[in-house]
């Protein structure tokens, strides 16, 4: 068998879904496989790569500094957490010119709308389900929200 006969045959097997093919012609026998293509990896940025600690110079990692909460402390056991019913656009206004439904620091009836959320094309009122005081809201307006995805924290009067 000649080069020009395993370079057609190299040829044919790129053509093909076959993976490996084995020709035998008389006493020589030629096995050719076909390798997925190698993966090539990147290195993750700096900012996603997890630290690392050389144990064996005893060098730790970098201190993180402490956030510094503006706010007293509120006590979870005393807060409601608002969450979207569902897949959407998050809305703090009715409209662009118009203001917003809720701020933090005010108080919210039981049944009153709180947002709304769009869900294809259908604009839909989140109303609260506890009266009580807005504590923080925790996402941006016109964000896309998640399935039960938190919205307000709100603290029970």
């Amino acid at each position: 068998m000649d080069t020009t006969a395993i370079k057609d045959l190299i040829a044919y097997l790129e053509t093909v879904n076959l993976a490996e093919v084995t020709i035998k012609v008389a006493d020589i026998e030629i096995s050719v496989k076909k390798y997925a293509s190698p993966v090539i990896s990147t290195p993750l940025p700096a900012a996603i790569n997890p630290i690392r600690i050389d144990t064996t110079t005893n060098i730790a990692a970098p201190a993180i500094a402490p956030v510094v909460a503006s706010k007293p402390e509120i006590d979870s056991t005393k807060t409601v957490i608002i969450k979207s019913p569902m897949i959407g656009t998050f809305y703090r206004r009715p409209s662009p010119d118009k203001p917003l439904f809720v701020q933090v620091g005010d108080k919210i009836q039981k049944g009153q709308v709180v947002c709304m959320v769009e869900a294809m094309k259908l604009f839909n009122e989140i109303q609260a389900e506890i009266s009580g005081t807005i504590v923080k809201v925790l996402i941006e307006d016109n964000a896309a929200v998640q399935y039960e995805q938190e919205l307000f924290v709100i603290a029970l009067d």
